[in-house]
């Protein structure tokens, strides 16, 4: 008995009844599992796609009360649709293509005989559509989070493309670059009147990362004019990655940690102080040791 979970329902929109024969005995012959509904025009067809369940549709482009497009713009994007024509089109097959088809074959013996293969391939396609749409989808929302956070954080953040332009900044950079995100967005480092220390800098790790796609973290100490001091910043820079693994951009948050770097100074200075204090502590009792 086959597994439910496995049976493969697909909706068949066929007027030509020889069309449909043969259509329905290449799938008895498949070793795969299909469950195939019936339906000879539009209006047939229409509540069943209402009803949902299927995996495909599979419909000739000449219906007696229509034309597939019809079909193509009923399914919303629910499941993928094969558009089937008797004459090859390439005009109609852009067209089909364009507003929403998945595939779009010209009917013949052997085509009719390689359907469940059509099918099998047009269903795996299109999971793998959603799938990665459902992945690009959750990158978009993960960086939007991400940019929230940074910037309520008060740390500055910039995304540089693959040609070292900055396509975002954060408000946060006017702190200490004049002009703010507005005069930064566009340019490429060498563009942005940065010292050169930091320009160098940036190119440096931007180029390790889209190269290694690995993170990279490292520190830097500069003067700056707009604050008319010197300042140390911690810098992580992360690539993003497409849906394919590639490194299409880089994500750079600096952080100010000069204050921090100051009291960790301050800490040391004391404790180096201290143990100055007890070696001489010690050396006086030593000179009264009997």
């Amino acid at each position: 008995m086959p597994d439910d979970s496995k049976i493969r329902t697909i909706l068949l929109v066929e007027d030509d009844d020889a069309h449909l024969e043969l259509i329905l005995a290449s799938f008895e012959r498949s070793s795969e599992s299909y469950r195939l509904m019936a339906a000879k025009s539009i209006a047939e067809a229409r509540p069943l796609i209402k009803a949902g369940g299927m995996e495909l549709m599979i419909s000739d482009y000449k219906l007696p009360d229509g034309l597939g497009e019809e079909l193509i713009l009923a399914a919303e994007g629910a499941f993928p649709v094969i558009i089937m024509t008797s004459q090859g089109s390439e005009h109609l097959a852009v067209e089909m293509l364009k507003i929403g088809a998945l595939d779009y074959i010209v009917k013949s013996p052997q085509m009719f005989m390689e359907m469940p293969h059509i099918a099998a391939r047009a269903i795996d396609e299109w999971r793998h559509i959603n799938e990665k749409n459902r992945a690009a989808e959750a990158l978009i929302k993960n960086a939007e989070s991400y940019r929230i956070l940074i910037e309520t954080s008060g740390d500055v953040l910039m995304k540089f493309d693959k040609d070292y332009k900055i396509s975002y900044a954060s408000g946060t950079i006017g702190k200490y670059f004049d002009g703010g995100p507005a005069a930064l967005a566009g340019k490429s480092i060498d563009e942005t009147g940065f010292h050169s220390k930091i320009t160098d800098f940036l190119k440096s790790n931007i180029k390790e990362v889209l190269q290694t796609k690995k993170n990279v973290e490292a520190e830097l100490e500069v003067f700056l004019e707009q604050v008319n001091e010197t300042i140390i910043f911690e810098f992580r820079f992360f690539a993003e990655l497409d849906i394919s693994g590639q490194a299409i951009s880089v994500i750079c948050v600096a952080r100010d940690i000069t204050g921090r770097k100051r009291y960790e100074e301050e800490l040391k200075k004391g404790a180096r102080r201290s143990r100055g204090r007890k070696r001489r502590k010690n050396h006086v009792f030593s000179q009264y040791e009997p």
